[in-house]
C-alpha cells in the first residue's frame, strides 16, 4: 500500500510524493488515535464521533477544493 509507495518514491527520488504518502499515513494514525480517545477516554457516544469524522472529512474536502480553485486548478 502506501508504505510500499513511499519506498518506491524514495528510490526514484520523488521526495514530494514520498512526503505526501507519509503525511497520509501520519494523518490516519493521528485520526485513529483521536477517535479512540474521544470514544474510549471521553466516553462520547460513537454516533457523535462518527458525526465529527464526517464533518471533518466534509470540511477538508471543501478546503482543498477552494485551494485548488485559488491555484487555478479545476
Amino acid at each position: 500500500g502506501d508504505s510500499t509507495d513511499i519506498g518506491i518514491a524514495l528510490a526514484k527520488g520523488n521526495f514530494p510524493l514520498a512526503a505526501h504518502n507519509t503525511a497520509k499515513i501520519f494523518g490516519f494514525i493521528c485520526g485513529a488515535a483521536t477517535f479512540g480517545y474521544i470514544i474510549g477516554i471521553l466516553n462520547v457516544p460513537a454516533l457523535y464521533g462518527l458525526v465529527l469524522v464526517a464533518t471533518g472529512f466534509f470540511l477538508t474536502t471543501i478546503l482543498l477544493h477552494w485551494m485548488n480553485l485559488s491555484l487555478g486548478k479545476s
